[in-house]
């Protein structure tokens, strides 16, 4: 006969004891708080969580640890990003006016070259952390020239990457890093091998300065173009040879200027990056590059980049330069290069007077100036007059096709790109 008065209830007790059936009560019993009690003790013990287990992490000892916190990936897009961090800092140089040419080189050894012709990174000490000022942004987390100061005042009024992150993480993940500066008719070098100093920052000569990869050597790729047009017809090969011998001179007349500026070479490190196979690989892939900078030649007109692959066997064309002084406008004509202009008036960019428009009328065009030569496109430029923050320059080129209906929007912010949109995009739009 069943006992309907009981109701049993199931415990399990750990540590390898036995189920039991026990009848409920108001208060556990002493046996099952001490039960209880010797489980959670023992628990502890063998846990053993203490202060101990706490770690601190300096330097840049978590760059190492969680890089994917700092360049999104260990895979290629990380890989790529590093070079992406070191050219941004010089891409700032020239949008604080103090460059105008970034040079860019994989080396033969699987490293990589930037140089720019800016202000070049301070090397006297820093107050604070008491070693040079190069040393201090390439070591600690979160230093640089992108913030204020306590007096207010900083390097740069406008920048992107990450502030005071980009350099240091490059260093961090890098087998080495050597940067040499040329500043106040002086050159300096220091070394570095996986985010540690490992040279002092000493002054250097001239054969070891920030010299870039010499340009004569294209003069062989250029005549080899032409041999392969001589026996052609058309006048564009002509003058597609011309304009590279011209972009090709132009920046040798730019290395001659060059009086100040940083060159950083890094080597990824092999321990940190993995190839698309997934096995460590730190190969650079020059695709990656050049659709970015030659994006970057457009939105900064006036800045020259160039890429050099040492890498390539073939000696043809091998440094490839950007560098579009058109801007904006040259950017949505490359965009809309298969598209037919919705707006087509090319005496409205010249600012020539329509024949049959009346010369008595007073009505000022509201786009006057702001016309493409072609009349395809609508280019907008303006600035805030706030008063106590720092203006912000805005740039819009607009351009209809009468052979498509959607839009196609690209935003950027400081050279970077907001895919997602933002409050610049939702002020167009409205």
């Amino acid at each position: 006969m069943v006992n309907r008065n009981f109701i049993a209830t199931l415990l399990l007790i750990p540590s390898g004891q036995a189920l039991s059936l026990i009848p409920p009560c108001n208060k556990p019993s002493r046996v099952l708080k001490s039960s209880l009690a010797a489980s959670v003790a023992s628990k502890s013990e063998q846990t053993g969580y203490d202060a101990g287990q706490i770690t601190v992490l300096s330097g840049l000892d978590p760059v190492r640890k969680r890089p994917g916190m700092y360049i999104g990936s260990t895979g290629p897009d990380g890989l790529h990003h590093l070079v992406w961090e070191v050219v941004d800092n010089s891409v700032d140089e020239a949008l604080a006016g103090h460059a105008t040419l970034i040079q860019t080189t994989l080396n033969s050894d699987g490293s990589c070259t930037v140089t720019d012709d800016g202000r070049g990174i301070p090397t006297d000490i820093h107050p604070v952390t008491g070693v040079s000022a190069l040393e201090t942004v390439l070591t600690v987390l979160h230093a640089g020239g992108k913030f204020e100061n306590d007096s207010g005042t900083s390097g740069y009024k406008v920048s992107g990457g990450l502030h005071g992150v980009g350099i240091s993480v490059v260093n961090a993940l890098s087998e080495y890093v050597y940067v040499k500066v040329h500043r106040k008719k002086k050159e300096f070098g220091m070394k570095f091998e996986r985010g540690v100093a490992s040279s002092p920052l000493e002054e250097v000569d001239g054969a070891d300065a920030c010299s870039v990869y010499n340009l004569d050597s294209q003069d062989d790729a250029v005549d080899a173009m032409e041999d392969n047009f001589d026996d052609d017809d058309d006048g564009n090969s002509n003058r597609n040879v011309m304009t590279y011998k011209e972009k090709i001179n132009f920046v040798r007349k730019l290395q001659r200027k060059r009086k100040n500026g940083t060159s950083v070479t890094f080597l990824p490190d092999i321990q940190v990056f993995k190839a698309e196979n997934g096995k460590p690989g730190i190969k650079f892939d020059p695709a990656r590059l050049k659709g970015r900078m030659d994006e970057l030649a457009y939105l900064n007109p006036g800045l020259v980049l160039t890429l050099n692959d040492e890498r390539s066997e073939s000696k043809k064309n091998k440094v490839e330069v950007f560098y579009h002084a058109g801007g904006l406008e040259e950017y949505v004509e490359l965009l809309c290069k298969s598209k037919t202009p919705l707006i087509s008036d090319p005496n409205k960019g010249k600012g020539k007077k329509d024949k049959n428009s009346s010369t008595k009328s007073k009505t000022k065009d509201p786009l006057q100036g702001m016309i493409s030569d072609d009349g395809s496109t609508i280019l907008i430029t303006g600035s805030s007059s706030a008063d106590k923050t720092a203006p912000v320059d805005v740039k819009v080129a607009l351009r209809w096709s009468s052979d498509m209906y959607t839009e196609t929007i690209l935003s950027f912010t400081n050279n970077i790109r907001t895919r997602d949109g933002g409050s610049h995009v939702e002020g167009l739009k409205s």
